[in-house]
């Protein structure tokens, strides 16, 4: 039998060890905050953003359409920068949130929905968009003493890097308001950002070659390996052995 570990040079436990120690993993649940427009004040940034757009700002064209998962997989994120992302506009506040996460992927950090803005009629107008390290964790009430699991590494640190898209009235298009790209903390290389809990999911095609491989009698962790070996590593793989079980 063939060990695919000994020709790769990232070693699972010692990836692992590495994640751990980059505080990636999700400590906690996400929240949805619905605001009404007729009760709560606009941001100050949101005002900052509308008012000093520049030639930065969506125009709609035909050129930043935005409409599938097609449109988004033919953009060069590694080449935008945080001006070309206000350019584009999208079909709905879903594709938005899935572009601004693959933008994520590229730049080493990952996003999650956060606050929404409805209309009177409670209409959806506006989505929150934030780091997956915004905000701070929530103090548990347990101590450490009566505490049966070792507690994860921490990981919101108050990042405010954010995006907020916004629905055009006249076109129905949905565009990026305001975005602020500054983060309070390192973003990660490429073969640790793709273990961030929002990137690391198996593609249809792996699932089925490990479920094939499964019914002759193939163990997980060498279906694994061989995952590993094709990828050129463990840390290139995209997710771990523990979602490969999850899939079973």
């Amino acid at each position: 039998m063939v060990d695919f570990q000994s020709d790769s040079t990232f070693d699972e436990e010692d990836l692992t060890q590495g994640l751990d120690s980059l505080s990636l993993f999700k400590d906690d649940s996400d929240r949805e905050d619905v605001i009404n427009e007729n009760e709560s004040e606009i941001p100050k940034e949101t005002i900052e953003g509308s008012r000093n757009d520049g030639d930065n700002r969506c125009r709609f064209d035909e050129s930043y359409v935005v409409n599938c998962l097609e449109d988004i997989s033919s953009i060069n994120f590694k080449e935008l920068s945080s001006e070309d992302v206000r350019r584009y506009h999208f079909v709905d506040v879903a594709v938005a949130f899935t572009f601004y996460n693959w933008y994520a992927s590229c730049h080493g950090f990952a996003a999650r929905k956060s606050k929404v803005m409805r209309s009177k009629s409670g209409e959806l107008t506006q989505q929150t968009l934030v780091c997956y390290r915004q905000g701070f964790t929530e103090k548990k009430s347990c101590s450490s003493s009566t505490r049966k699991r070792v507690p994860k590494a921490r990981v919101r640190c108050g990042c405010e890097a954010k995006c907020r898209v916004h629905i055009d009235s006249k076109s129905g298009r949905w565009y990026m308001k305001f975005m602020n790209d500054v983060h309070n903390h390192a973003l990660l290389d490429d073969q640790f950002t793709s273990m961030l809990p929002a990137h690391r999911k198996m593609a249809e095609f792996d699932i089925w070659r490990m479920r094939n491989m499964r019914q002759v009698g193939i163990k997980t962790s060498h279906i694994f390996g061989l995952f590993a070996s094709e990828a050129g590593g463990y840390g290139r793989v995209g997710f771990r052995r523990h979602d490969m079980y999850n899939e079973q």
